[in-house]
């Protein structure tokens, strides 16, 4: 129980009684301990819908809501502040974020993250890449993944993209470099290494990673891509639950590639690159970390590529969870607050320390 709000966990409370409080007529309860009031409140979804919980009255400003999110205690207050700014401090949220691509569109934002009691330090960096297919998602599904890498003692950017239909994979292609110039120009000032800097992506996340990086590398790849790379140096990636094939004979394979890289892209000159195992690809990216899990829909990608890593001897390791209904694709992002979760935290960010 927080300061501020109570929250279930999938489902498992309703009621005031469930949450120990005394009914005060449909929307309030009292708290028997102190007399305070609370009010009946839809909170965060964790994924699988907004929780059930109740927030104490009279609600914190936004100044304080935001200090309980960034705390990166994995408590109600944490999740149920979360869900009071979402639903009512929307601008205040959005003048918090950087537009890194120096225009209006929404989808060029990116927020920052340093952990707390480390503001003298110089701290390596990571830029996240959230998921969701290419086709949707946003920041905001990775605010307390990238809080709990933050914590790790890293300087954090989660940027934005745009998203199919409305652009290209080489339109997102686009926006990841350009987050990436804006994070070349600023980390010195925000406290960051330059000559440690990572890229972590999930799901459709990573499948950008990949690409992004494999581009960086090779002008061979970038010019089929009519893509200029950001000169910003990534030392390693970590690629969770990524959707690396999309072009393969399956539920993504048989729409989605035409969205991406357009009608024709068969005869275009990056279509020896739609599949990642091209050998050209494979060298030119730098050291990965992978996870997946025996509950991850698209597990076979994960394991697919990490063979294809190997064939062609590239630095990469792969942490594979065994059969557990908890641990379904990309957990450490959408269920954070799992012991597997740190876990996946902790062996990252290990890995990248390396490099």
């Amino acid at each position: 129980m927080g300061k501020y709000f109570v929250m279930s966990l999938k489902f498992n409370k309703s009621s005031a009684s469930d949450f120990g409080f005394k009914p005060y007529g449909e929307k309030y309860a009292i708290n028997p301990n102190d007399n305070s009031l609370w009010m009946k409140k839809k909170l965060y979804d964790l994924g699988w819908g907004s929780e059930n919980g109740y927030c104490r009255l009279p609600l914190p400003d936004f100044n304080t809501l935001f200090s309980l999110v960034l705390s990166c205690d994995y408590n109600d207050d944490m999740f149920g502040s979360a869900a009071i700014i979402l639903d009512f401090y929307g601008d205040q949220l959005l003048s918090l974020c950087e537009n890194y691509a120096k225009d209006k569109n929404k989808a060029h934002r990116l927020d920052r993250y340093r952990p707390k009691g480390k503001e003298a330090q110089i701290l390596p960096v990571i830029i996240n890449v959230h998921g969701g297919g290419l086709l949707l998602g946003n920041k905001e599904f990775n605010k307390y993944f990238c809080a709990l890498l933050s914590k790790k003692g890293f300087l954090v950017y989660s940027m934005e993209y745009r998203l199919i239909p409305d652009c290209t994979f080489f339109d997102q292609l686009r926006d990841i470099f350009l987050a990436m110039d804006f994070v070349k120009e600023h980390a010195a000032a925000d406290g960051g290494d330059l000559s440690h800097v990572y890229l972590v992506g999930d799901s459709g996340g990573a499948c950008l990673a990949t690409y992004a990086n494999a581009i960086q590398n090779s002008k061979k790849i970038a010019k089929a891509a009519g893509v200029k790379p950001s000169e910003l140096k990534v030392h390693a990636l970590g690629l969770i639950s990524g959707m690396f094939y999309t072009a393969k004979f399956d539920k993504i394979g048989l729409f989605l590639p035409k969205y991406l890289y357009g009608k024709q892209y068969k005869k275009a000159p990056f279509a020896a690159y739609v599949n990642p195992e091209n050998p050209e690809l494979l060298y030119a990216l730098v050291p990965a970390w992978l996870v997946t899990s025996h509950n991850d829909h698209l597990r076979n990608y994960t394991i697919r590529f990490e063979k294809a890593l190997t064939a062609a001897k590239k630095e990469h390791e792969i942490v594979d969870f065994p059969k557990n209904k908890k641990l379904t694709h990309a957990f450490s992002v959408f269920e954070p607050f799992l012991p597997e979760s740190h876990a996946v935290i902790d062996m990252l960010t290990e890995y990248l320390r390396k490099f």
